[in-house]
């Protein structure tokens, strides 16, 4: 799963969205679309139309259940769990 941080002044949502225990959720189909949280928004990447190309990773997080075939990505900062 990847998530693109935006700072929470940057983002805006619009058409039918609910949020539910701190997710974001289309009313139609029920698809998670993004985290809002303090100061930040998570976005799941793959819920946009067209989703930027330029982003370079910076940290991962959930590292101890990394599949043991996935490298980790060289240049971003390791968290075992949330960067929390």
């Amino acid at each position: 799963m990847t998530f693109a941080v935006w700072p929470a002044h940057a983002f805006e949502s619009s058409g039918d969205i609910t949020v539910f225990e701190g997710r974001g959720f289309c009313r139609t189909c029920g698809s998670r679309l993004f985290n809002p949280g303090e100061g930040e928004v998570e976005i799941r990447v793959g819920s946009l139309d067209m989703a930027p190309t330029d982003l370079e990773p910076t940290y991962e997080i959930w590292i101890k259940r990394r599949e043991h075939w996935l490298s980790p990505i060289g240049t971003a900062e390791q968290f075992a769990e949330d960067r929390r």
